[in-house]
């Protein structure tokens, strides 16, 4: 059969396509060229090209992570299945002092543990199961750690490996130490005082009670922080007691010291003395109270002002006048001892005791009130001249009796 010679117009476009794929070989475009009438490029040098810089990105890429892998404090290990480690970071090395050959291919637990298998309490065991991460805090010496394990998993999800990272936390654990001996020590102190504690939150419910509260109020540990504030106060001081309270904990100036009246299980009330401080109470804001039972105080006071009253009474009723001078100065004086003066007590107290002496007198009687101040023994009982603030002399034929008053001195 004779072969079919192509028209004029047909090597035109054939020439066009060679001319195009030769300006592509030139240019690099494209790398071969097979066949005659339809050739097929194909493009070996551009694909060497781009998997070329594809690698060197991917390197770029895994240099760039383990700059990141060995820039860390941790300890870090990729684990396969196997529990095997198949990378290490250089803290490992540092933390477990060997060089990164010796635990390529070792299960976690020979070098962490010096064990052939894992420790009944390792995380490992529980990753696999859970698929989530585990923790662990371990003792090695002096050091403390802690191992977190992430999982790694397949396609369809399984427990493919894990990463596992152990972090140095000896310092950690020693501020733990130290916090926890510290909380000892104050509930062994509060636990003992001779106050009652009590910690509020900011809707006044007890956070905290301390036996002696329990003691004074007579309710028991768990009653007081059932009944909250509410429950114990007199009613009549609740809303002072709010008030204080939620100004406190909003951090607002108040008294620090106050009286106020609880009511004792029994129904007596107690009159309260109450010390409050804001503090932070497992994070929250709270009021620390110290409340301490005043009832003998008051009862002892009620007795002095009514011991007292009783002693002006018999003062103010005598027939002699009765004077108390301190550093020279009148600080009492009862009725008698004004009218002698020729005046009434007001008057009379905040002057000087020698505005009312005889200046015949007066060197006398100054000199033993130094005397007596002083400590020397100095007759008790004498005769002088007084005088009015007129200055008529007042001529005491009884004798003056002087004692030292501890009150009274200076």
């Amino acid at each position: 059969m004779t072969k079919r010679k192509p028209g004029y117009k047909e090597l035109e476009a054939r020439l066009e396509r060679a001319e195009a794929v030769l300006e592509a070989l030139r240019s690099g475009k494209v790398d071969l060229l097979v066949g005659e009438t339809e050739p097929v490029v194909v493009e070996l040098m551009s694909m060497a090209r781009e998997r070329e810089r594809l690698r060197a990105e991917a390197e770029r890429i895994a240099q760039q992570w383990q700059r990141t892998f060995d820039a860390t404090n941790d300890s870090i290990w990729i684990l396969d299945q196997d529990n095997r480690v198949i990378r290490s970071n250089k803290a490992a090395e540092r933390i477990f002092n060997r060089p990164y050959a010796e635990f390529i291919g070792k299960h976690c637990w020979e070098i962490v543990h010096g064990t052939t298998e894992p420790i009944p309490e390792c995380p490992i065991l529980r990753v696999r199961n859970s698929l989530q991460r585990e923790t662990m805090d371990f003792r090695l010496g002096e050091r403390w750690f802690e191992v977190i394990v992430d999982p790694l998993q397949n396609e369809a999800g399984e427990y493919a490996g894990a990463v596992h990272i152990v972090s140095e936390i000896t310092e950690r654990k020693k501020t733990e130490e130290a916090l926890r001996r510290s909380e000892e020590h104050f509930r062994a102190i509060v636990e003992n005082a001779n106050d009652g504690i009590i910690i509020s939150g900011a809707d006044g419910s007890h956070l905290y009670v301390n036996k002696r509260a329990s003691e004074i109020t007579g309710y028991s540990i768990d009653e007081l922080l059932r009944i909250g504030m509410t429950g114990l106060a007199h009613p009549d001081e609740i809303p002072i007691l709010s008030e204080r309270l939620s100004k406190r904990i909003a951090g607002e100036n108040v008294a620090q010291q106050y009286e106020t009246r609880l009511i004792h299980k029994n129904g007596r009330i107690i009159p309260i003395e109450i010390s409050g401080a804001r503090i932070l109470w497992k994070e929250q804001a709270a009021t620390l109270v110290l409340i301490r039972d005043i009832t003998d105080r008051k009862q002892a006071m009620e007795r002095l002002r009514e011991s007292e009253q009783k002693y002006r009474n018999v003062v103010e009723r005598a027939n002699d006048g009765i004077v108390i001078i301190q550093d020279g100065i009148v600080k009492f004086a009862n009725t008698r001892a004004a009218e002698m003066w020729g005046g009434v007590p007001e008057e009379v107290v905040g002057t000087p005791f020698t505005e009312y002496i005889h200046p015949d007198e007066l060197s006398r009687l100054q000199n033993l009130y130094r005397r007596r101040m002083s400590g020397e023994t100095v007759p008790s009982i004498y005769e002088t001249i007084l005088q009015r603030k007129d200055g008529t002399p007042v001529h005491r034929h009884q004798p003056v009796v002087a004692r030292p008053c501890p009150e009274a001195a200076p």
